[in-house]
């Protein structure tokens, strides 16, 4: 990020919002000037990322909201959660900040996305995770705060992923099914007489 002074001060003094409130800044004001000729389209930009460089939202820890997306500013959030925990975990630490994220950024937009990267962050060996029993729940919390888009990006291929991205397809159009008879499905019509020792490996 931009050093200069004109830079810093856009940013926030809580080093939890930090350079979020300068990132949604930008974006809303790309979106006002695209309004005026496209009034109908929606700007999306990864506004919550990893644990990594983008902080946010830019939301006070006592919930105040510091600034408000433009309209047509959609914020995405990627993979900010936990990859062993579900989603509604009381006891995950990682997923209890991700579910105060997430009802922060509901209050900052009026739209979100969600973002996720089916991988083992590059450090695990490439066997199924408990990904495969997670996304399930995931997909169902974002479908109950009304985001408008699940997407996912499958990082090269290995046994995990046809599976995983069975379940976000067959969720995505109906986030209320059982994700547990959908993989029990998969194992049937996808490994068929090889499914009971591909369930054992699972």
């Amino acid at each position: 990020w931009c050093q200069c002074d004109s830079c810093l001060a856009m940013d926030h003094a809580d080093p939890g919002i930090g350079v979020a409130t300068r990132v949604l800044a930008f974006n809303n004001r790309v979106a006002a000037e695209v309004q005026k000729s496209h009034p109908d389209r929606l700007l999306t930009y990864y506004a919550d990322y990893f644990q990594v460089n983008m902080t946010g939202p830019p939301v006070l820890g006592n919930g105040t909201v510091v600034l408000k997306a433009h309209p047509q500013v959609v914020p995405v959030i990627v993979n900010r959660f936990c990859y062993l925990h579900a989603i509604d975990d009381p006891d995950c630490p990682l997923n209890t900040n991700y579910r105060w994220r997430l009802r922060a950024w509901s209050q900052v937009a009026k739209r979100l996305m969600s973002y996720e990267y089916y991988t083992h962050l590059f450090d695990l060996p490439r066997t199924p995770t408990p990904q495969t029993w997670l996304i399930g729940g995931r997909i169902r919390h974002y479908k109950a705060m009304n985001f408008i888009s699940y997407k996912v990006g499958a990082l090269n291929r290995w046994p995990d992923n046809e599976l995983a991205c069975y379940l976000a397809g067959r969720l995505a159009w109906d986030a209320s099914q059982d994700d547990r008879a959908l993989i029990e499905e998969f194992f049937r019509l996808y490994f068929q007489e090889a499914g009971n020792p591909m369930r054992a490996y699972y």
